[in-house]
């Protein structure tokens, strides 16, 4: 939280600095102990390298739900989205950083949850 700026709002639903921190608490208390599995996120500085946009693929799984590994099944996309459906949520995670006093600290968040084939999020 010491790392959001003081004007700084998650979507989606325009949500300030206060109202993270309780939408944070609630979503992770769900998924009990969990882990968060995801690639290299994707990171475009400007050209003054005072402000970023980073894109970010990443899958919650509760710490007991197994899954194969997902490297086995990189070249059959449909597979890999049955496979992970069963065990965790998928979610992007699109923010936008500025260099604030040598510092990068959020501006803006916005995540979104992928639709699961079975019409859950």
């Amino acid at each position: 939280m010491d790392l959001l700026e003081d004007g700084f709002i998650a979507g989606p639903g325009h949500h300030p600095k206060p109202e993270v921190r309780r939408i944070l608490f609630v979503m992770l208390k769900r998924y009990g102990k969990f882990r968060i599995v995801h690639p290299r996120p994707s990171i475009k500085l400007s050209e003054d390298e005072q402000s970023a946009i980073v894109k970010m693929n990443f899958l919650i799984a509760n710490k007991q739900k197994l899954f194969p590994e997902l490297e086995l099944l990189y070249t059959e996309p449909v597979a890999w989205l049955e496979s992970v459906d069963k065990s965790a949520d998928l979610y992007t995670l699109s923010m936008e950083l500025g260099a604030e006093s040598g510092e990068w600290l959020l501006k803006r968040a916005r995540i979104t949850g992928f639709a699961r084939p079975h019409g859950r999020l």
